[in-house]
């Protein structure tokens, strides 16, 4: 029997909230081992709970993307799918940058939601359309992210995309997002360019 995928789930919005996780416990592959609506009550249940895949409300009074913040700077090894009812292309990018592995709209039926957390859960980057942009073109030549330099810092070590993914504790997915977006906004068409181009600028941004 396949192991099923454990979910937490964050939100401020208690019906909401009940609502999915009863939608999610009647599936049978999927399992809610704790639902909070707060940034303490989430790290908690990572710290006692195996969880899989955390599905976070962006829009809280703690912000959505403060605490996806802080899941990755404590290096859990977790996957987040955003839920949010903000549709505004800018958060959307801040999730991708910040390390997100989905963005879903609380307007979507629930059983799209439901695929979503799935597909999350297997490594699947999962964004909506108005998202693909960013995707084929995904930087304008603005400085790197926070993320982008930790990315480009470990091509520069000579690290594969796999030893990337584990190194910062994201998917393969991402690190491959943000290579591209590396690369275009370096103007640079391989590793080994933007290897050149981090040691002949490192000391602008460490």
């Amino acid at each position: 029997m396949a192991e099923k995928v454990n979910v937490a789930l964050i939100d401020d919005h208690p019906v909401f909230m009940e609502g999915l996780a009863l939608l999610l416990s009647q599936t049978g592959d999927i399992q809610v081992v704790g639902t909070t609506d707060n940034r303490a009550g989430l790290f908690s249940l990572l710290d006692s709970e195996r969880v899989h895949v955390v599905v976070l409300d962006l829009l809280m009074p703690d912000p959505g993307l403060s605490i996806l913040s802080e899941i990755r700077r404590r290096g859990i090894n977790v996957r987040v799918l955003i839920l949010s009812g903000c549709e505004e292309i800018h958060k959307i990018r801040a999730a991708i940058e910040g390390g997100a592995e989905g963005y879903v709209f609380k307007t979507q039926p629930f059983r799209q939601i439901i695929d979503s957390i799935r597909q999350v859960a297997q490594g699947q980057l999962v964004y909506p359309l108005t998202a693909q942009p960013l995707f084929k073109h995904p930087a304008k030549k603005d400085e790197l992210s926070q993320r982008e330099l930790e990315v480009l810092s470990c091509i520069a070590s000579g690290l594969t995309n796999s030893e990337i993914s584990e190194q910062l504790v994201i998917s393969r997915n991402t690190v491959g997002f943000h290579i591209k977006s590396i690369f275009a906004k370096l103007g640079v068409n391989n590793r080994t360019e933007a290897t050149i181009w981090y040691f002949k600028n490192r000391s602008s941004f460490e």
